[in-house]
């Protein structure tokens, strides 16, 4: 994928006044349009100069990864309330899939086949479509005999635009270790096993062998029940 690109500090400039326009009086507005525009020849011009030399250090990623993870991992707020995303579920329309056994079961063994593929770069890409081409099925056949060096223009031919995934790699086997002022996120690579917290009991067991390999569904059925 092409890298991020720093944007002009005279278009950030300008999109900001224009999402002021909607809330401010005309008063308000040109006080504001005054700051910015003092702004941009001033402090902004050096912060941004410091901005691209710190973009040209780090090609190997985004400019923005380095302020959103020191946001992220220096905060001090509740991670469950303000970060970490949530699901819930509705029930399954098939007769007996609602049952708690059955739905965790189902869902660790789809899990464990999700990490499987991870691991072993077959998932399908992300992509954010603006059209039907890009969701077409002989797009799909003709796509993955791009390089992957070029693949990502191929589909912006197509009207579609595939989406960052670097981060997916920490979905599975990953947490976050308290440190001062900034936490750290430790990702085991090796780790087969799963953790469930019942009445605040914990149990552990493997839901792949050394190999990569799954266990059957009857056995993680078991596991939950006792």
């Amino acid at each position: 994928m092409p890298r991020l690109p720093v944007p002009k500090l005279s278009d950030t400039c300008s999109r900001y006044l224009a999402s002021q326009g909607p809330l401010l009086d005309s008063q308000q507005y040109a006080e504001t349009a005054r700051i910015t525009k003092e702004f941009e020849a001033k402090e902004g011009a050096e912060l941004h100069k410091e901005l691209g030399a710190m973009n040209a250090q780090n090609k190997h990623t985004s400019y923005i990864s380095g302020p959103w993870f020191d946001m992220y991992l220096k905060s001090r707020v509740s991670v469950v309330l303000n970060y970490n995303p949530f699901m819930s579920f509705v029930d399954d329309p098939k007769a007996g899939y609602t049952d708690q056994l059955v739905r965790a079961t189902n869902f660790v063994v789809s899990s464990a086949r999700f990490l499987k593929c991870l691991r072993a770069e077959l998932l399908k890409p992300e992509i954010f479509h603006l059209g039907e081409r890009s969701k077409s099925k002989w797009f799909e056949r003709i796509i993955r005999f791009v390089p992957s060096s070029l693949s990502w223009y191929g589909a912006y031919l197509a009207n579609g635009y595939p989406l960052d995934m670097s981060q997916y790699k920490n979905l599975f086997n990953s947490t976050r270790i308290p440190r001062p002022g900034r936490d750290e996120i430790v990702v085991d690579d090796t780790a087969n096993h799963l953790l469930v917290i019942r009445n605040g009991h914990m149990y552990v067991f493997d839901v792949m062998d050394a190999d990569g390999k799954i266990f059957f569904t009857f056995t993680r059925r078991l596991c939950f029940r006792f």
